[in-house]
């Protein structure tokens, strides 16, 4: 394989049982999100609501059961979370989630920093209004969905829920009452044929040489960033 290697990032998912630890190379995310997985897990065999439907099933269980889920998020010591209930949170080392969803436009697996989106809860009016621009990742910079989005880059986040939660690593349902998600900066070696664009979006960027423009939406107001905790020591690279 004639590739150019480059070293990226991996985030690590500690639920704190014994087994049961997790590297995420792209998206680890909870709320709504795992809600319409886990039912598609439970209905795809099932002849009428399952198969093709399954997905459909899932959005249709999550419109009804999981608007406001319960959870406090703590990024880099500051609470995240809007009075213990969310929408969905995605924490996310990539850009895409679900195959077509672009929820970390701004994410980059080389910068040592978790991104992290909250979004609170809202109408499910509201929440259709805002799928388009959350599949084509201008979300954090449309102002009408400002109020509804929490955005930061950090280090360390920390997860406390009731019974029954469950957050989707990579697409991995894993149970857990209380999560630690931390990041190892250039941790693993991966390779892409030169040239090849990232479908990060950001226009001209590639992996090798040969940069190849690409469209970026228009800017608008953006969401207000907190700035992320104070640069630590590098970490050692994690073995995978």
């Amino acid at each position: 394989l004639d590739a150019p290697e480059d070293e990226i990032d991996l985030l690590t998912v500690d639920n704190g049982k014994p087994g049961e630890f997790r590297y995420s190379i792209n998206i680890t995310n909870f709320g709504f999100d795992t809600t319409v997985a886990k039912t598609m897990i439970k209905v795809k065999r099932k002849k009428i609501i399952g198969g093709k439907r399954a997905y459909v099933t899932g959005v249709l269980t999550g419109l009804i059961k999981a608007m406001r889920n319960k959870c406090e998020i703590t990024a880099d010591g500051e609470r995240v979370d809007t009075k213990g209930r969310i929408l969905l949170c995605t924490l996310a080392n990539g850009g895409y989630v679900g195959g077509s969803f672009f929820c970390a436009p701004r994410a980059d697996n080389h910068d040592g920093l978790i991104e992290v989106t909250v979004f609170r809860p809202l109408s499910r009016i509201t929440f259709v209004r805002m799928l388009g621009s959350y599949t084509n990742g201008t979300h954090l910079d449309d102002a009408r969905f400002k109020k509804y989005i929490t955005y930061r880059r950090a280090k360390d986040v920390t997860v406390k829920a009731p019974e029954g939660f469950s957050m989707s690593v990579d697409g991995e349902i894993v149970d857990g009452t209380e999560f630690k998600i931390g990041i190892v900066q250039k941790a693993i070696r991966f390779a892409a044929p030169e040239g090849c664009v990232l479908i990060a979006g950001r226009s001209g960027e590639t992996v090798g040489s040969a940069p190849v423009k690409t469209e970026t939406p228009a800017e608008e107001p953006p969401v207000e960033e907190v700035a992320p905790a104070k640069e630590t020591a590098a970490e050692e690279p994690a073995t995978v």
